[in-house]
């Protein structure tokens, strides 16, 4: 008697965790760049360099990538950028965490403050949020059926559950040339840029994944002649990339988080060798999770009726995944900026990211706050024709999902697919936004995968037949009127004639009655498997073992459950015996020893 058994591999998230961490430091304006008068815009993002799980403990490092824009002073005031980095460490107490565990983390910078010290010197400080998710793989032998395991029943359970095909990090390497107008001048020196990721989408392909998406690159740069005003371009360029990923294939889900990383915006000569080009290199840093709905049927319980079978049985831990869903959600606000000594003129640009503050888990799916957090570029009138504006919008987002339970995991990777400001007049601007919120819902489950199986023979009398118990549901009937008795007879009657009673046991799994019932059982055609093959053991059961009959003498449930207590003490240790090597026929002369003993 052997198993077949099937591979199962399950991942499941054990615990989240969150931290904060504020960095701050003070920077000094290099001798190259002009005396600072005022800051203009900052803007600052994270660059993720390693999570390295310990015990009890998760190590992230990283850098907070930090941009200035500020004025000079003096007769002839102009633009200037300033940029640095500020490395981190941050250290997330993990209860079970151990150097194999699997982590993923997700770092936000929450607030950025830049103030000046003096003309040429800049304090920068920062509150970085960290998401940290611990997730626990499985790799499970499960037990499917039985082989050469005749006059075995056997019962099974199907389960559902998520595979993870494939999780790993990944790196797109994007390279764009922006020629700039002929009616715009030459390239001498960039003041600004802002470069975002929009409308991106991955499919699983054959042994592939195929990412299509937009990039924006926003430039401020300064012209060849003192004369000119500061000059701006902007482009919007489509993406689409193969990226290779062994076991994809069409169908599957993926659940993919784009984070812009490491790039660089340089200055290149044109066909004509002047400086007229804008070189974009960036890197898009993909942390790719890939998930192939799969149900396995495993045995659930087995049964002799020439062996006592024991299982064993380790915990399946597994997660289902309910719901994959790119929700979008539409923010505006409206921002007062200008006054009686500065009008509106131009909107340069708008650039910005996305919070996700709360997730609140019911009955009516995933309610869902956060905040749009966006700064304004533009030109007004008066002396700071260049200026900038924040502005923060909350949100609130209801998932439509089918009902959750409080275990169940939702997780979000927000991005902005759509973000413009427009002028409505002089003094006011409209900012309007698209989110996408790309939620994906798990179910956690839970169980029992039949690992192994011991085999012990079953007791007997000396010499004889191997022993069955009988003994069942019975009826009987109250004392009661003569109309109600003789209805109860009539429905004993009814209930126990062998075609209606063969037709009852057949769908209910109880042993039929009747002897012609019994006997009719086996060619029965069942709509349940699992009654079929019980009702296979039962006849083996018949003719193989001496049936024996409830007894009826004073005292024998006492003696029974005597007998019980003693079977349950010893039970484990027979278990742990015949698995270290103990003869299985001594044991079961002891077991038998034990049943006489009972008084």
């Amino acid at each position: 008697m052997e198993f077949s058994k099937k591979e199962i591999h399950t991942s499941v998230l054990t615990q989240s965790k969150y931290s904060q961490i504020t960095v701050d430091d003070d920077f000094t304006i290099p001798d190259s760049k002009g005396d600072m008068e005022k800051i203009v815009a900052k803007e600052g993002h994270i660059l993720l360099e390693s999570m390295i799980p310990e015990d009890g403990k998760v190590r992230i490092t990283g850098s907070v990538c930090v941009r200035v824009l500020y004025r000079t002073g003096g007769d002839i005031p102009r633009l200037c950028q300033f940029q640095s980095e500020i490395p981190f460490e941050d250290v997330v107490n993990c209860d079970g965490v151990s150097s194999s565990s699997q982590v993923d983390c997700h770092s936000q910078l929450e607030d950025l403050t830049v103030s000046m010290i003096n003309s040429r010197k800049l304090e920068v400080r920062g509150l970085i949020g960290t998401s940290v998710n611990v997730y626990e793989e499985m790799c499970i032998d499960a037990a499917t059926g039985i082989e050469q395991g005749e006059g075995v029943a056997c019962q099974y359970r199907d389960v559902t559950y998520s595979q993870v095909v494939l999780a790993k990090r990944d790196v797109l390497k994007v390279r764009e040339e922006l020629e700039i107008p002929q009616n715009k001048p030459n390239i001498q020196e960039i003041l600004w840029q802002c470069v975002a990721l929009r409308n991106m989408e991955t499919k699983a392909g054959d042994e592939k994944l195929l990412v299509r998406g937009e990039i924006e690159i926003f430039i401020l740069y300064k012209g060849g002649e003192e004369r000119l005003p500061v000059q701006s371009i902007f482009s919007v360029r489509s993406l689409y990339r193969e990226v290779p990923c062994s076991g994809a294939a069409e169908g599957m889900v993926l659940d993919v988080d784009y984070v812009l990383g490491k790039g660089e915006i340089t200055i290149r000569q044109d066909a004509d060798g002047e400086d007229r080009v804008f070189g974009c290199d960036y890197n898009i840093d993909m942390n790719i999770k890939l998930y192939e709905d799969c149900s396995c049927r495993m045995l659930s319980d087995v049964y002799s009726p020439s062996a006592e079978l024991v299982p064993q049985f380790e915990v399946m831990d597994y997660e289902n995944l309910l719901l994959r869903n790119a929700a979008k959600a539409k923010v505006s606000a409206r921002k007062q900026i200008g006054g009686d000594k500065a009008k509106l003129l131009q909107i340069c640009h708008v650039y910005g990211d996305v919070d996700i503050d709360d997730v609140v888990v019911g009955e009516n799916g995933a309610e869902i706050t956060g905040v749009v957090k966006c700064c304004v570029l533009y030109i007004a009138t008066g002396d700071d024709p260049m200026s900038s504006v924040e502005v923060e919008i909350p949100f609130s987002y209801t998932a439509d999902t089918v009902p959750l339970a409080q275990e169940d995991s939702v997780r979000i990777h927000p991005c902005i697919d759509q973000l413009t400001a427009s002028l409505l007049n002089s003094e006011e601007i409209e900012i309007k936004a698209q989110i996408n919120l790309n939620i994906s819902v798990f179910a956690k489950g839970e169980s029992q995968a039949m690992t192994d199986l011991q085999i012990l023979p079953m007791p007997r009398a000396a010499g004889g037949k191997m022993l069955a118990s009988q003994a069942g549901v019975g009826l009987c009937a109250l004392k009661t009127t003569a109309q109600k008795q003789e209805a109860i007879s009539v429905f004993a009657h009814w209930l126990t004639d062998s075609d209606r009673n063969l037709a009852f046991a057949a769908q209910t799994g109880y042993m039929p009655v009747t002897y012609d019932a019994f006997n009719a059982i086996k060619d029965y055609d069942f709509n349940n498997a699992a009654f079929a093959s019980l009702y296979q053991t039962f006849t083996q059961v018949q003719q193989s073992a001496r049936i024996l009959s409830e007894p009826s003498f004073a005292g024998f449930y006492g003696k029974t459950g005597s007998l019980y207590e003693a079977l349950r003490a010893k039970q484990k240790d027979y278990a742990k015996r015949s698995a270290g090597g103990a003869d299985t026929e001594q044991l079961s002369e002891q077991t038998w020893k034990l049943f006489k003993g009972i008084s």
